[in-house]
Parts: C-alpha cells; structure tokens; sequence
C-alpha cells in the first residue's frame, strides 16, 4: 500500500458500531426512531463536536492516530483523523434527515391546524350571519316558531341538545345559538323519498350537493334554488344556503331570498 492507502486501512479499522457514542446511538435510533427534536439536536451537536476533534487530531480515543506510538508523517496522520473522523459521517447524516422528517412533520401539523382554526372561524362566521339574518327576519315579519317564542328546555331535553350538537358538528354552545327550527332539524332530521320510493335524510343530500358543487357538476346556485324549491323551514333553507360554497355576497341574496327578506 502507498502511505496515504495504509492510512486510510488504519482509520477504517475503527470500531464503527458496537461501543462508544456511535454504538449508543445505534442502538438509540432503533430503540427509539420518535426520539425528539429536542435530543436530536444535542446528538448532532455532540457527533459533530466529536467529529470534529478527531479529524483536527485534538482527541483519539481508540488510538489508532497521534496517540498510536506510530511516527506517522504529517500527511500520513491527517489521512488517517479524516477516514477515523468519517465514521461519524452516516450517523450524522441520519440525524440530519430525522430532524428534516421532524421540521416537515411540524410544518403539516401547524398548516393542519391554521386550516382547522380557519375552518372554525369560518363556520362561526356564517352562524353569526345566519342567525342575524334569521333574527332580523323574525323581528321585523313578526313570524313565530324560532328561538325567540319558546325556552330551549320547553323544548328540547338535554340529551336532543347534545344529540343535535353532534349531528351538526357543533359545540353545545354553538348549537344553542341557533334557531329552534334549526335546531329541530337535526335533533328531528327530515326525510324524503327518491323516485324509487327509499326514504332518504335530507341532510345527505345536502351533503351530497356540497359535493357536487365542489367538483363542478352543478353550480352553487343552482344547488341553492334546490335547497329554496324544498320543503323545509324558512329559517332552515337559509341556514343550509349559507353552508354552501359560494361568496358571501351571493349567500347573502341566496338567504334572502329564501327568508323572503329584503329590508
């Protein structure tokens, strides 16, 4: 072997697994791949730092280069700290792309919940509308039947509360804000019958349209006109009309129409 080969056969005779921080972090990232971000960052640093010790010939802890014995020429010793010193390489490398895993992972989760978060604020955002425009509605035509003509106990029990919450996939809180008739219509769901004469519950269909809407197989408006031509609370069709995907300015007309308000 030439002098430099004979260096780098000495540097790679270093143990690589089995003892020492690498052995410990083998067996680590087996025992535990979840580790986290936290004590990743101090094994890169420690890897690093010890890395960099041995390829500057600061430490040789299995002495096999400065502390060897052996008067190695300068260029022979700094073959053997950059192959001693390279062991670490893979290692460090794995760390590296588990802390990249940890960055991606961190990042989805904080744009699942920004979207959740949004989701949230634009469902309470078409509550608010919906029952402000329902309110208006009552107050100014001076129709009866919503929330404002009977107490919610006289009405519903606590276990219909709870119930209608969960089918609306609202709060209690939020459910409690609605309209009775609203409210009715998920702790009492409404069904219909297709030409076939199944019995169907109307919120699947309406699921259903919101589905269609979104692929582009019929129009939001025309999804409203089915939900305004149906046979359901005045109060009900603009909540649902509101639920739809459209721009609020068109919801808005949508809602009017359907309360057949328009001061």
């Amino acid at each position: 072997m030439s002098p430099e080969d004979y260096a780098i056969f000495l540097g790679n005779r270093v143990p690589k697994a089995g003892g020492g921080d690498m052995g410990q972090y083998a067996g680590d990232a087996l025992a535990n791949p979840n580790e986290s971000f936290e004590n990743l960052m101090t094994r890169t640093r420690e890897m690093n730092n010890t890395r960099n010790d041995i390829a500057t010939g600061t430490t040789d802890p299995y002495k096999v280069g400065n502390q060897s014995g052996i008067a190695y020429s300068p260029q022979e010793l700094k073959a053997i700290e950059n192959a001693y010193a390279g062991i670490y390489d893979p290692a460090i490398n794995d760390v590296f792309g588990r802390l990249k895993a940890r960055e991606d992972e961190s990042q989805e989760e904080a744009r699942r919940l920004e979207k959740a978060e949004d989701r949230i604020a634009d469902r309470e955002d078409r509550i608010f509308s919906t029952n402000e425009s329902i309110r208006r509605w009552r107050a100014t035509t001076g129709i009866k039947g919503g929330s404002g003509s009977a107490k919610e106990k006289d009405v519903f029990s606590s276990a219909q509360i709870n119930d209608g919450a969960s089918a609306a996939k609202m709060s209690i809180e939020e459910f409690k804000t609605l309209d009775n008739d609203l409210k009715n219509y998920y702790v009492n769901p409404p069904t219909n019958y297709d030409e076939n004469g199944d019995e169907y519950f109307i919120s699947d269909m309406l699921a259903k349209l919101v589905v269609e809407i979104e692929s582009g197989e019929v129009t939001a408006e025309e999804g409203a006109n089915e939900i305004q031509n149906g046979k359901l609370q005045p109060s009900v069709k603009a909540f649902l009309i509101n639920q739809l995907p459209a721009s609020p300015e068109k919801k808005d007309g949508w809602v009017k129409r359907a309360l057949n308000f328009f001061q």
